[in-house]
């Protein structure tokens, strides 16, 4: 049986079985690879740029890999649905311009499954593709349908803030570097 695809503004949803979704979403950054790559792996800093993550916290990995507790909440169908997760984190660098972080669900109470990627590929030497791809399955209660019309309305949001963050980092890194410049002219 063919897998459905849908592509939902700048959303692709696939339906790979009844329960099971395909997300994958991409977005343009004014920004180096570096930074991108910064803001994504500060991993305890995520709910302070992702709008619907409530916390972001590292925890002890077993074999010493990073290990991400996220809780995100969103509403649904009018009610307050919070999702929590417990992630192993595996760090790409692919090539100088291509990096990937991918996630994996180790422990969840409210999916199946819960894993994919975060792809960054540089386009210039001040740009960079970021793209989001991840494959979840609700647990419980919670309608698939409900999951993905939440996840689409989500994801575009959830890059837009990325792309402010890592924008913003690099003005921010840019305007340092100037003022540095300027003050070792005046000394």
């Amino acid at each position: 049986r063919k897998a459905v695809v849908m592509v939902v503004g700048a959303v692709g949803i696939e339906r790979p079985k009844r329960d099971v979704r395909v997300v994958t979403s991409s977005v343009r950054v004014a920004a180096p690879i570096e930074a991108v790559w910064a803001v994504l792996s500060a991993y305890e800093q995520l709910d302070e740029v992702v709008p619907n993550l409530a916390m972001s916290r590292l925890r002890r990995h077993p074999a010493g890999g990073i290990r991400l507790e996220q809780c995100g909440v969103q509403s649904i169908l009018g009610f307050q649905f919070t999702a929590s997760v417990v992630m192993d984190m595996i760090e790409h660098l692919d090539s100088p311009r291509r990096r990937r972080i991918a996630f994996k669900m180790v422990e969840s109470r409210d999916f199946k499954q819960f894993e994919g990627v975060w792809t960054m590929e540089s386009i210039t030497p001040r740009a960079t593709r970021l793209s989001y791809s991840v494959t979840v399955s609700p647990r419980g209660l919670v309608p698939v349908a409900a999951v993905e019309w939440r996840i689409k309305e989500d994801v575009p949001a959830n890059l837009a803030a990325l792309r402010t963050a890592c924008e913003n980092a690099q003005i921010a890194q840019y305007a340092e570097a100037k003022a540095a410049q300027q003050s070792a002219r005046t000394v």
